[in-house]
């Protein structure tokens, strides 16, 4: 109290900068790599991926709703096919698999000749992958990627789909746990600032009817925001980019957020 300047310029420099990585936050939902490497039931996971082909690939889960009738009119079985094209273009994109991806050597218009005719009269492969994808009114088509579930090429893959959510005269609604971790991280980030500001204003207000004061609150509020974006800046540093991770036995990853599952 007696050097006040002393204490408080060097405090707050040490806070602000132990808080600094915090505004590189990246946020995912919990996966395997929260375990230590040396976790049974990550090994098993990992063994699982290496031995097992495909074991490492994400799906992304794209359905097709249209409001009345068949969907594999010529007309709709068209603009499937566009956006299984468009979808196939995108980046870390392997394949689509859909009816309208059976052989690459078919084109738009040999799709719309295929599925112009009567269902029962299809090979039976084309007729299992019909059941498999066409229901009264929906269309499913499934794009596959190497990347992982919550990395961001995933999530860059849903953006992109989503921006062409019109299909004809069908409306396309991507699902999936990639498509999962990024809504749930979207709709966090858009509560954030309501709940925080709920908390520092319930804070202030019963500091403000315990003591009297408008100055200690404000105190009280500024030094709880600064301890907590050092704390988050530390788990950043630490967890996300990986330092100590040697140390500590773990893999860098993006933080988890609580959910089906949790990860802090």
């Amino acid at each position: 109290m007696r050097y006040p300047i002393v204490a408080i310029v060097p405090t707050l420099a040490f806070v602000l900068f132990a808080g600094s990585p915090f505004r590189q936050l990246e946020l995912a939902n919990g996966d395997v790599t929260m375990l230590p490497p040396n976790a049974e039931s990550r090994q098993g996971y990992e063994l699982l991926q290496k031995q097992f082909p495909n074991q490492d690939q994400t799906r992304i889960s794209v359905v097709v709703s249209f409001p009345t009738g068949q969907p594999l009119s010529p007309d709709r079985i068209g603009a499937l096919y566009d956006l299984s094209q468009m979808m196939t273009k995108l980046p870390n994109v392997l394949r689509v698999e859909s009816p309208v991806n059976l052989d690459p050597n078919m084109r738009r218009a040999d799709y719309q000749a295929l599925y112009a005719g009567p269902r029962n009269a299809l090979a039976p492969a084309v007729q299992e992958a019909v059941r498999q994808s066409i229901g009264e009114h929906i269309a499913v088509l499934s794009v596959v990627t190497a990347r992982p579930a919550e990395s961001e090429e995933a999530r860059a893959i849903v953006r992109a789909i989503r921006a062409q959510s019109q299909v004809g005269d069908g409306q396309a609604l991507v699902t999936g746990q990639t498509a999962f971790d990024l809504d749930f991280i979207g709709f966090i980030r858009g509560h954030t600032v309501i709940a925080a500001s709920f908390v520092v204003l319930v804070t202030y207000v019963l500091l403000f009817l315990l003591t009297g004061s408008i100055v200690l609150p404000i105190k009280a509020v500024v030094t709880n925001l600064l301890s907590i974006s050092a704390s988050f800046g530390a788990m950043v540093w630490i967890f996300q980019q990986g330092h100590l991770s040697a140390q500590l036995n773990f893999t860098p990853a993006s933080l988890g957020l609580v959910s089906t599952d949790a990860r802090i």
